[in-house]
């Protein structure tokens, strides 16, 4: 934590931020390659099968829709929940690191598994809901932190603290509205645009 907290008086929280997503992006790359043969025969994403299955299904888009908003308010929730605790700023550093991971795992997969076509997969599974996600999840990172560090190690008031919160409540429910639409970007646009990638393969 003294370590964390060196870092980000020395580059600041978006540089952080940055690095411990590189770095988790990076691990996930590495353990892709590295524990291939435990995975590899596994994943749904590997198996042309799979795909057929998607494009022939009928979408039901009530439920759909119900998991991709559980999916990512499950999420949203967490990250400015950790916010409001003493600990926030160690836990949401741990959150970027594994979304790096993530997303480094991800990515790497598919790129082994199809190669140059893996990047339309990347595509189809992200578009274009990540144009409101990405934003969505800076500010909420980098709102967390502000809010955790603001309530817990800039000493302020009991009335002041009051005050803050406030304001944040605000905030948080402007993203939650959008990540509400990018929910919904994903449930009927995304759907269709990831079928017609798959159409590809």
């Amino acid at each position: 934590m003294k370590y964390l907290s060196m870092v980000l008086k020395k580059y600041g929280e978006k540089k952080t931020g940055i690095f411990l997503f590189s770095v988790g992006a990076f691990v996930g790359l590495i353990f892709s390659r590295i524990f291939k043969g435990l995975y590899w025969n596994k994943l749904d994403l590997l198996n042309a099968g799979y795909f057929d299955f998607i494009k022939e299904m009928e979408i039901n888009y009530r439920t759909l829709r119900n998991y991709v908003l559980w999916k990512n308010f499950r999420n949203f929730i967490l990250i400015w929940g950790l916010s409001f605790t003493k600990l926030g700023i160690g836990l949401i550093s741990l959150m970027i690191l594994y979304f790096g991971i993530q997303s480094g795992f991800f990515v790497s997969v598919l790129i082994m598994g199809y190669g140059l076509k893996g990047i339309l997969l990347v595509l189809g599974y992200t578009f274009p809901q990540i144009i409101v996600y990405l934003p969505v999840l800076v500010l909420s990172f980098q709102g967390g932190y502000w809010l955790c560090r603001d309530l817990y190690f800039s000493g302020i008031y009991r009335k002041s603290r009051l005050e803050l919160v406030a304001k944040y409540i605000v905030f948080i429910i402007f993203l939650g509205l959008l990540l509400f639409i990018g929910a919904l970007l994903e449930t009927y646009v995304g759907s269709f645009f990831l079928i017609r990638i798959l159409g590809l393969f």
